[in-house]
């Protein structure tokens, strides 16, 4: 492969290609600061050197708006505090995001059901589409829903409810807390926890009163004295009434008289209590709050919690009240009265409960209205009607709930975007970084949570502790214990412990615990994430190009880890966590990625169990060393004492005597972290009266997770139970709880078990409770973790042994299968779930078409847990969904690709699509992951996904889904408003031959400069600035990835000298006073001068060429007599090398590795004595430097040429290769001097740079070197000799001739794949097997003679003598090759535009139905333009570049080149005219607007002559003999616009241009006047009249590029930056002005001022002659009005190519423009507004295109020998 020249960190740079950090060149800091010196001081523009940044006026004009817009939105507290976060600061974290609007609805329940149930039906549907467009999930929590008399049993509702309060609270973003109010206050418990203080209060004033039922107290309540402090507990319904709420077969009677048993004693608990508390305030024995405790109701609990306790309220809570007019009078006697107030009955009837009435007006017009804004606050009132509020009935109601529905919709939409904006304002800018901000937030806070109760393992931490203290250790440092021993703890502690270690020096720690987010499951991201992370902290760039593959980031992590330690100087801590909880991907196992030598000031620390994967025993074969491995040992006593200890007192609970005792010999069996905590958690719930017979412990850590889940199935019902938490285990990284809400309402199994004693209260709706999930979690909640999954909070399992239980329990078989389909669907949907249920356990009950209530999920690009679950959980359940619907949905889905390729993407899409297909080997879903891979283009746009899409997929006949893909495709181009062009076939997939691999072309290019692993440097031709009439060195940078030509213009001081250093995201070269640095990404420089990096820069020395190491990090400068090395990064000075001999002159210079060695090449005359003569004859040095040194360690003598064009480094870096001649080797080191005699002609010179006295080997060759190419490990090359041949060497033995049956130019090799690519003298391509020594495949590849060929790291290039470059993709042509064994014929040609390969010229037939397609083998086909079906093709015999179509189905064929023409009838293949002998070698041809053929021949230069030709009659009409010789190097011609002449175009003899240079700037003004430089310009013209046969020729004053018809006589004529007008008749050539205002006619300047540059290369004149299209150097395509002469719209384009305009042509109705440049980018304007509409990029050059007659296609083709023949439909738009 491709030696890596690259920049790896930088001075704050722009942060990676496309992205992150914004391109501002800011200087790095030396180490050693503090994290907030260090985050400022980056932010300096100048803080330790000049340095000065060249910037566009486009570019500082984009960056200063960017700068505009971003100040007020992002929070540098905020920022400030990241930057911390990232150098491991643990304190004051911040929450995890919050994604959710979360509502507690708190209300009354039997008065308030139409409200809720209108709120369910119309606006939480609402609600839910409104978060949804913002990424936010939305839920209303209604408790109340779902309540059960088996939910009352324990009295755990209250408690869950401000559970969930609390819940909301901290999750919901605006508002969280919600009152319904109507005219009740609501239901009143009896306490369930009392204190003893005031129960013994209670007990006495009870028997003090002689109470009746006071012995309830006693039974009812038992003292827990394990509670902390001791509390009255109440106990359990069951535990006295026990068929309470038991719905088993047969207990009805039971059921039904506990049930009555228990609210008689509930209401005598209620009054006893009351009465005993009011008696007890009385007497000032207990405070109005704790007596209240007995009053109040379960409301204003919420309420307390939700709104009286809270802050920020008016942000967050919102009150609905509903007051019921003359309810309190006459109504209070209606049966439905007691549902809508409190009341109490009496003798004479319903009397207002008074008690109540004050209680309720207490808190709603005192607490309430005291805490919250009356804008908070909405009151209606209605009248009472007899039935309650009903809507269907009563308009008056029908109309308060439509109020009451919007004001609940505005307000909380209001809330909503209030808390969106709020959060904007304290957000950081997350593109400035590459490390994940919540991200990080997740592992940081994992890690508190982890040492919260951390005791013990003091051994381990100090083994850690004096492993980071050493400084001489430089291998990585593992943990490793069975599962549940603690070992994340440890490396949490590990974590928290470093800064007191260290003496809170400077340094930098960070821990990824692996598996616990979406970053750090895969090794490939979890590298990525620890590198970016790294270059976040120290301001460097990483650069992307090494880290697409694996391969690519484990042989970069490091040696960037390298350079990071080197820069940074202070101690970096890296810690990864359990890397058994990596998935498979990319062999992780095998840990070969893991860096096993370190720098010094670097620290690994990684932890594993031992047996999962064979993880450890791989460790152990890369990593031996045993002091390399700690065990963490199980708990000792003292810290299972020390845990027990202090997690009682977290949790403010105790044990027994007895039960501590049971406790602590159950543990001894199983004495880990994991069993303990469950142990534990089992303990906590003992009260000190709970008998020995129910305190069940058992004996392993699964036994014990097994029985947490009989507990829960046997307490909320098997069913529920094992689905929810299956939804949880099977969820991609857990669920949110909105997803297990929506998976628990789409499963019809646990519906029909929830509804089985009820119907669902809403009509339509079928949905889960909220209540029956929070009391699974509650009980739960200790082994579930929050963790965040792609934008949303998740709840997990805590440790995996959980996951392993839940697996094995719920997960398995069809169940798992069961589970993900039912997530599928969740997932698939966008707005919402209606399916028909048939709840059986309710008389069978069908509800069609029952609304679920799930959340929506759009396809939009903020949902990425949606873009990432679907194909998580269709691959898990398509084959319970069908592989069918699976495409449908998800693989070949139009909305699914585009939205996540644009959230995450096209490689995000492709493992979607891979993972599938290891899964199912699908044909269909094989072509989409082939586009996908293969596709270079951004694929974020929409409209190029689409059109991409279309022009890349070619689907068989069966293949139904991939066509509704593209069909949908269709339809969505076609519905857009712009105009845009669609493939009528896929032109651009792959074919069945060598140019399949064809990517693009670039013209214009004469050589390759440098490349690095995805750009090339390309030297263009020589242009001139304009303005300051300079000449400009024209280079341009070709990404191979994007396929983009970037223009680099270098100018003024800027101009540079000696060679470039290629990186992919930077060019630097030196100028005379100054090292550059060019950002590719922006076309920004920044510029460092010497004099400013070395304090004493000899000026009076010149400065010759700058040399790099392979990573392009250090870069050495050549001066006279010195070397100068310097950081590229920040261009520090490094180290300054003297060379004592002046009469040495350097060469060269190889920077091995990171640039402790220099090896010096450099010739001179080399005397130790003064007197000898100086002209001796000249030496060549072979000097070694190294760093620390100043002098020459080792100097060696040759006396011939060494030639440094051709050298090498390889075998990384170890070995330099020199090719040389004759040479006579002299060794200096110490004034000792040893000599060689001289060797035969032609041998290398091999220097082992490792070799303590530099040695050298001499390898003996035939012939001269003319390049050579040498394995990155092995001593093993390749070189190919001047006269062709091309040899293998391996251990300096050359052990192979490669033979080829033609001359070889140039060559590349892949060392990875031991494959060589080499090029013969002529066209061809060989692919060469190095392994099995033989040629696997030749073609033709380019037009001309290859004159060069470069290896990247996925593409090479191939450089042709017309000075085309072409891109093709190697792995495309290697993979072609092996998977046809006879290999690749590229002559096959298929009857289909797809395999027209060699198309010279394309036309459409007169009446435009057929296309005819010339080819370079001399056979012209004819296609149909509608069906796109071969219809007839014949043999010419000439190559064609010239058509010409006539209304009688003839055809006019010229060959240029060889001067000879065909006419044909395209019908029927008959030659219809031979042209007479008196018709020489044709030089151009031209027809006009009838029927008659204009040939331009001649015999010999001088001898001109016209023919015209009648082709209807068949016969020369006449010939004009032209009366003066003409001279040119070519010639064409083109007619004026009413026929009368023909004008001639010559292109001229240097010599003739210079002279008619000198005369046209004669008379002209010095800033018009023209260079010689502008050899485009080197056109002159000559008109002919052809109704005269002098053949008199009527010449024009203009020199120029193009000359088109203008109207009548009168000729346009492109010359520089403007267009002339030739008027033929009158002799006069001058610009005009415009007949409408003052600006010349045709002008670009006068629009685009000092910006214009280069000449006008394309013409077009619209067929009703209203519009002039010009397409220039400069990218712009100008619509003018024919008439005036000014560009529609009065302004100039606002978009433009990025390269040079070389076709455009205007539709026949004259609507639009297309236009191509040589960046291979096609566009499509709108003529009478000059705007573009669409824009494609191609595969190559467009080297003619045509639009059919009707306007409705655009047909084309492109490349020169792989072409191709392309056609698109043109839309109108939908306006």
């Amino acid at each position: 492969m491709s030696e890596r020249r690259k920049s790896v960190f930088g001075a704050g740079t722009s942060k990676k290609l496309g992205s992150r950090r914004p391109s501002l060149p800011l200087n790095a800091e030396p180490a050693g600061l503090t994290d907030t010196d260090t985050k400022n001081s980056k932010r300096k523009k100048n803080a330790r050197r000049s340095s000065v940044t060249v910037l566009s006026t486009q570019q500082t004009q984009k960056e200063s708006t960017s700068q505009k817009k971003e100040k007020p939105s992002y929070d540098m507290k905020a920022t400030k505090k990241f930057d911390s976060m990232l150098r491991g600061d643990l304190t004051d974290l911040p929450p995890l995001p919050k994604t959710m609007v979360k509502i507690f609805l708190s209300s009354t329940f039997s008065d308030m059901r139409a409200e809720r149930n209108i709120l369910a039906r119309e606006v939480y549907p609402r609600l839910q589409t409104f978060c949804a467009s913002r990424d936010l999930d939305f839920q209303a929590v209604d408790m109340r829903w779902g309540i059960t008399e088996d939910s009352i049993n324990d009295h755990s509702v209250e408690r869950l409810c401000l559970l969930e309060i609390e819940n909301c609270q901290n999750t919901s973003v605006g508002p969280n807390f919600v009152i319904l109010s109507g005219d009740r206050y609501g239901f009143r418990p009896v306490p369930v926890n009392i204190d003893v203080e005031t129960f013994e209060v209670i007990q006495y004033e009870a028997n003090k009163l002689n109470l009746s039922s006071r012995e309830l107290l006693d039974e009812w309540y038992k003292l827990d004295k394990n509670s902390i402090p001791a509390t009255y507990i109440l106990q359990p319904i069951r535990s006295k009434f026990k068929f309470f709420a038991d719905f088993s077969t047969g207990c009805d009677q039971l059921r039904e008289r506990d049930t009555a048993e228990w609210w008689k004693t509930f209401e005598k608990l209620q009054i006893l209590l009351r009465t005993a508390a009011d008696e007890a305030f009385k007497e000032n024995k207990i405070t109005s709050e704790r007596k209240h405790q007995f009053f109040q109701s379960v409301t204003e609990s919420e309420i307390q919690d939700g709104i009286l306790k809270a802050t920020d309220v008016n942000s967050h809570c919102l009150v609905y009240k509903r007051r019921l007019r003359h309810l309190h009078g006459v109504g209070l006697n209606d049966k439905d009265t007691a549902r809508y107030i409190d009341i109490i009955k009496s003798e004479k009837g319903n009397v207002l409960d008074e008690e109540v009435e004050k209680l309720k007006v207490l808190l709603f017009e005192d607490k309430i209205s005291k805490k919250l804004d009356h804008a908070n606050i909405k009151e209606y009132s209605i009248h009472w009607m007899p039935g309650g509020v009903n809507p269907d009935k009563i308009d008056e109601h029908m109309e308060y709930l439509s109020s009451f529905c919007k004001d609940f919709i505005a307000d909380h939409k209001d809330l909503i975007q209030k808390a969106e904006e709020k959060r904007k304002k304290t957000l950081i800018k997350e593109s400035n970084y590459y490390t994940d901000y919540n991200n990080t937030i997740h592992h940081l806070r994992f890690c508190v949570s982890r040492c919260e109760s951390f005791c013990g393992q003091e051994p381990v931490l100090e083994a850690a502790k004096s492993y980071i203290l050493d400084g001489s250790g430089r291998k990585p440092l593992v943990l490793y214990a069975a599962s549940g021993v603690g070992k994340t703890s440890v490396m949490a502690m590990i974590l928290k412990s470093i800064p007191e270690w260290l003496n809170n020096a400077p340094h930098l720690r960070l821990i990824r615990f692996l598996g616990t987010s979406p970053q750090c499951r895969n090794v490939h991201d979890v590298l990525v994430d620890v590198l970016g992370h790294l270059s976040d902290v120290y301001d460097m760039i990483l650069p992307p190009h090494n880290y697409k593959t694996m391969k690519e980031i484990v042989q970069f992590t490091p040696r960037y880890i390298r350079q990071v330690a080197n820069y940074a100087k202070e101690p970096i801590i890296i810690l990864l966590d359990s890397l058994n909880q990596l998935d498979s991907r990319n062999n992780a196992y095998a840990v070969d990625w893991l860096p096993i030598f370190l720098p010094q000031n670097v620290k690994l620390i990684v932890s594993t169990l031992p047996q999962e994967h064979g993880i450890l025993a791989n460790l152990k074969r890369r990593l031996p060393d045993r002091e390399c491995y700690i065990e963490i040992p199980a708990l000792t006593e003292e810290t299972v004492k020390e845990i027990i200890k202090t997690n009682l007192q977290v949790h403010n609970r105790s044990l027994t005597t007895n039960q501590m005792s049971f406790f602590c010999s159950m543990f001894t069996q199983t004495p880990s972290p994991l069993y303990l905590k469950l142990l534990l958690d089992e303990a906590r719930k003992w009260k000190s009266y709970t008998p020995a017979s129910e305190m069940e412990l058992v004996a392993t850590v699964k036994e014990a997770i097994n029985k947490l889940f009989q507990t829960l199935s046997k307490k909320f019902g098997t069913l529920l139970v094992s689905h929810a938490l299956g939804f949880v285990t099977v969820g991609l990284s857990g669920l949110t709880e909105f997803e297990i809400d929506d998976a628990l309402s789409c499963d019809d199994e646990v519906l029909d078990e929830v509804y089985r004693f009820h119907d669902p209260p809403v009509q339509g709706i079928v949905q889960i409770p909220p209540l029956l999930w929070a009391r699974i979690w509650y009980d739960i909640r200790g082994y579930l973790v929050e963790r965040f999954s792609y934008g949303k909070t998740t709840l997990n399992w805590y440790h995996r042994e959980f996951v392993l239980a839940a697996t094995e329990m719920y997960t398995k078989g069809d169940n798992g299968v069961r589970l993900n389909k039912t997530l599928y669907e969740i997932y698939h949907q966008e707005n919402g779930i209606k399916r028909t249920i048939e709840l059986k356990n309710r008389n069978k009950l069908v509800i069609t078409d029952a609304d679920r209530q799930v959340t929506p999920q759009p396809y939009i690009a903020q949902n990425k847990r949606k873009l990432a679950c679907l194909p998580y959980h269709t691959l898990r359940a398509y084959k319970a969904i069908g592989i069918d619907r699976a495409k449908t949905e998800v693989y070949c889905n139009f909305k699914y690709l585009y939205t996540k390729i644009t959230a995450f993407s096209v490689s995000a899409a492709a493992n979607d699509m891979s993972d599938f297909l290891e899964q199912c080997n699908d044909e269909e879903v094989r072509l989409v992951l082939i586009f996908l891979v293969n596709c270079k283009q951004d694929l974020t746009n929409q409209i190029r996904f689409a059109f991409c899409m279309l022009a890349f997929v070619d689907p068989e006949d069966n293949h139904y889904h991939l066509k509704s893909l593209l069909n949908t495709a269709v339809e969505f181009l076609e519905s857009r408003k712009k105009p845009v062009l669609i493939p009528e076939f896929p032109c651009l997939t792959q074919r069945h031959n060598a140019s399949n691999a064809f990517q693009t072309s670039i013209e214009g290019i004469s050589d390759i400069l440098a490349i690095s692993e995805s750009n090339v440097l390309l030297q263009k031709q020589v242009q001139m600035d304009m303005l300051s009439n300079e000449e400009c060195r024209n280079i341009a940078v070709w990404n191979t990835e994007t396929q983009e030509l970037i223009n680099v213009q270098m100018q003024g001081i800027s101009k540079s000298i000696g060679q470039y250093i290629l990186t992919d995201e930077y060019l630097y070269y030196i100028t005379k006073e100054a090292v550059v640095k060019y950002w590719l990404s922006d076309s920004k420089s920044e510029m460092a001068l010497f004099t400013d990096i070395v304090n004493e820069w000899k000026t009076s020395d010149c400065v010759h060429n700058i040399f790099a190491n392979s990573d392009a990090t250090v870069g050495a400068i050549i001066q006279d007599h010195s070397i100068t090395l310097i950081s590229l990064e920040n261009f520090e000075l490094l180290q300054e090398f003297i060379i004592p001999d002046k009469n040495l002159v350097i060469d060269a210079v190889y920077v091995p590795g990171s640039g402790q060695k220099l090896i010096v090449v450099g010739k001179g005359n080399r005397s130790h004595d003064k007197s000898e003569r100086q002209d001796r004859e000249t030496k060549t040095f072979v000097i070694e430097l190294e760093q620390g040194k100043n002098l020459p360690i080792q100097i060696r003598e040759f006396n011939t040429h060494l030639n440094c064009e051709k050298a090498v480094l390889s075998c990384k870096d170890q070995w330099l290769l020199i090719p040389t001649e004759k040479a006579l080797l002299t060794t200096q080191s110490e004034n000792q001097v040893t000599s060689v005699q001289p060797v035969s002609n032609g041998h290398l010179l091999a220097f082992d740079i490792d070799d303590k006295y530099f040695t050298s080997k001499e390898i003996t060759i035939s012939s001269t070197i003319s390049k050579i190419s040498v394995h990155p490990e092995k001593r093993k090359f390749i070189y190919l000799t001047s006269n062709g041949k091309v040899f293998s060497v391996l251990a300096e033995t050359i052990d192979l001739n490669i033979h080829f049956d033609f001359t070889v130019k140039a060559f590349a090799v892949s060392w990875e794949d031991e494959i060589g690519l080499f090029c013969s003298s002529g066209r061809k391509i060989a692919l060469y097997d190095l392994k099995s020594d033989k040629i696997l495949i030749e073609f033709v590849a380019h037009n001309d003679k290859i004159k060069d060929i470069c290896l990247l790291q996925q593409q090479f290039v191939t450089l042709g003598e017309d000075k085309e470059m072409k891109s093709w993709d190697y792995k495309t042509l290697l993979e072609d090759t092996y998977s046809d064994a006879s290999g690749i014929c590229v002559s096959e040609r298929k009857e289909t535009f797809l395999e027209q390969t060699n198309v010279v010229a394309i036309s459409l037939s007169y009446d435009g139905f057929e296309l005819i397609t010339c080819h370079d083998d001399g056979i012209v086909k004819v296609w149909s333009v509608d069906s796109k079906k071969f219809l007839r093709q014949y043999n010419i015999e000439i190559v064609p570049d010239i058509v010409h179509t006539f209304p009688n189905s003839s055809v006019a064929f010229q060959d240029t080149k060889d001067g000879r023409m065909r006419i044909l009838a395209i019908n029927t293949g008959r030659v219809k005219f031979q042209l007479p002998d008196t018709i020489y070698t044709i030089l151009h041809s031209t027809g006009d607007r009838k029927d008659n053929l204009y040939i331009l021949s001649s015999p010999s230069m001088g001898n001109e002559q016209i023919d015209v030709v009648s082709i209807n009659r068949e016969l020369v009409l006449k010939t004009i003999h032209l009366q003066n010789g003409l001279s040119y190097e070519r010639i064409d011609g083109i007619l004026s616009a009413n026929d009368n002449y023909l004008v001639i175009r010559l292109l001229m003899s240097k010599r003739e241009f210079e002279n008619a240079r000198e005369l046209y700037n004669a008379n002209i003004p010095t800033s018009e006047k023209m260079s010689s430089s502008e050899q485009h310009h080197r056109y002159r013209f000559t008109a002919v009249a052809l109704s005269e046969d002098s053949g008199e020729l009527i010449p024009c004053n203009q020199i120029g590029t193009l000359v088109q018809p203008y109207r009548g006589n009168i000729m346009l004529i492109s010359t520089r930056r403007w267009i002339v007008f030739w008027d033929i008749t009158s002799g006069t050539c001058d610009r005009k002005p415009s007949k409408v205002q003052r600006s010349p006619m045709f002008c670009r300047p006068a629009w685009i001022g000092k910006e214009c540059m280069g000449a006008t290369r394309v013409f077009s004149h619209s067929i009703d002659q209203k519009y002039v299209a010009c397409g220039s150097d400069d990218g712009y395509v100008f619509v003018y009005n024919s008439d005036t002469g000014l560009p529609v719209c009065n302004r100039k384009p606002l978009s433009k190519h990025n390269a040079e305009v070389h076709k455009a042509v205007i539709s026949p109705d004259s609507k639009f423009v297309a236009s191509s440049c040589l960046n291979s980018i096609l566009k499509l304007w709108e003529s009478s507004t000059g705007l573009e509409q669409f824009s494609a990029r191609l595969d190559a050059n467009v080297k003619d295109m045509c639009f059919t007659s009707d306007s409705g296609k655009l047909i084309l083709y492109t490349g020169t020998y792989t072409t191709r023949v392309l056609m698109f439909s043109v839309t109108r738009g939908r306006k």
